[in-house]
């Protein structure tokens, strides 16, 4: 169902500022926002979830959310050696990313939670 175009949500426009921001840094869940503390940073296995629950999700739609995390950490066990260090990798990156958002005082983590 299509809203009527004065009810669509579109985002709000970026500063410019802003929109270089977030092409150096990527789209990394919170990393670099201004307005938020930093999330945690994801691991090597939800990193693989972020990627992989659609697929399981239009394949498996009757699945519940926690069914759906069971499938999925089942594939994760059986995962490729060689693809498994892919996600490792890239969870190091994120990690690295963070950690220098917070040395250059551009983010900080949320101490209440």
């Amino acid at each position: 169902m299509d809203l009527p175009p004065s009810t669509k949500m579109e985002p709000p426009p970026q500063s410019s500022s802003k929109m270089e921001e977030s092409s150096q840094h990527g789209d990394m869940d919170g990393v670099g926002d201004d307005h938020q503390p930093l999330r945690r940073p994801m691991n090597a296995f939800l990193l693989f979830c972020k990627r992989h629950r659609r697929v399981v999700k239009s394949q498996h739609p009757w699945l519940d959310n926690r069914s759906c995390t069971k499938m999925l950490a089942d594939m994760w066990a059986v995962l490729d050696s060689d693809e498994k260090n892919k996600y490792l990798q890239l969870a190091r990156e994120v990690r690295n990313r963070t950690q220098i958002l917070v040395v250059t005082g551009r983010g900080s983590f949320n101490k209440d939670g």
